[in-house]
Formats: structure tokens, C-alpha cells, sequence
């Protein structure tokens, strides 16, 4: 008799124990549903008040104006890119650049974005660039679950947790493959 007491007080343990981590994963959804939303309303707001009119959303949730169009060819799957870049907060100030460094040296990347891979900040960064051709400009709006969420790199007092990041982008070349 003891043993099956013993038995069933740790199956309902353990049955509370699954159903409080079941629970937590459902509030951090529901909390991350919440900061999508919001955080989509902030961008929103933001093309609102600057007269920001010929935005358009990219299939995984970065909004984007292109503001220096040509007829160049677009890159592909493979190709690399060499790009310069200033980013900042969202109604405030540059937190990096490369056009700001010495030497000067372009951030350059083979472009091999795959829909499985996601998660990364260079991963969104090389979405946004790749929607330009050499000699092009955008402005490029990332809300924080596609960069950093709530770990930004170490260091940089001006991202902070779940910071909406800009970047302006210029493709300077492309190498096809």
C-alpha cells in the first residue's frame, strides 16, 4: 500500500510538473505574439508620423522602402554581395557603420538563405540586402525577433532588449556565382 502511495504522489508531481512547463511555453507564445503585434504597430506608427508612405513587408516580418533604384540584376541563391550599412534604433541614434571605420572595408557575404534557416542576424540582414542590385538603397526595419530579440550583442549600450532596428543598405557589388 505505501508503494502505491508513493507511486501515485510522483505521478501527480510529475503530471503538475509537465502541465507548469506546458503552461510556460503557451505564456512565451502568448508574450511573443504580444511583442510581434506591438512591435509591428511601433513600425507602423513610425511610417505614420515620417510620412513613410511606399513601405511594403517582407515575407518574415522586416518592413523596407528602397529609396535608390536601378536596373541592374537582382543577386541570387549563391551569389556574394559586398554592402555598406548604417544601423540604428528605431527613433534614435547610429549604433554601428561601416562607413565609420578605418579602414574602410565593405560588409560582404555569400548570400545562401534557405526558408529552414532562420533565427540569425545576419540571416535577416542578407534578406534585406538581397532585394537590392548593385548601386541600390533601402531602409530596412527589423523588429527584434529577427535580429536579437532579448540577447543584443555584448557591449553596445544603444541595443537593448528587443530593440526595433533601421538600416540603410547599399549593394556596392555583386559577384555572380
Amino acid at each position: 500500500m505505501k508503494f502505491l502511495t508513493t507511486f501515485i504522489i510522483i505521478a501527480i508531481i510529475s503530471a503538475m510538473a509537465l502541465l507548469s512547463v506546458s503552461c510556460a511555453k503557451d505564456t512565451a507564445t502568448v508574450n511573443n505574439n504580444e511583442l510581434i503585434i506591438r512591435q509591428d504597430n511601433i513600425i507602423l506608427q513610425y511610417f505614420n508620423e515620417k510620412k513613410i508612405t511606399n513601405f511594403q513587408k517582407h515575407s518574415t516580418g522586416f518592413y523596407y522602402t528602397i529609396s535608390q533604384t536601378n536596373s541592374n540584376t537582382k543577386p541570387s541563391l549563391g551569389d556574394s554581395l559586398a554592402t555598406n550599412y548604417t544601423g540604428n534604433v528605431l527613433y534614435g541614434k547610429v549604433f554601428d557603420s561601416n562607413l565609420t571605420r578605418t579602414p574602410y572595408i565593405p560588409l560582404s557575404f555569400r548570400y545562401l538563405r534557405e526558408k529552414s534557416r532562420s533565427g540569425s542576424p545576419l540571416t535577416a540582414y542578407q534578406d534585406g540586402a538581397a532585394l537590392l542590385a548593385k548601386g541600390e538603397k533601402g531602409m530596412f526595419y527589423f523588429p527584434s525577433r529577427l535580429l536579437y530579440g532579448a540577447n543584443p550583442p555584448q557591449g553596445n549600450s544603444l541595443v537593448t532588449p528587443n530593440t526595433i532596428l533601421v538600416f540603410e543598405i547599399e549593394v556596392v557589388d555583386v559577384f555572380k556565382q
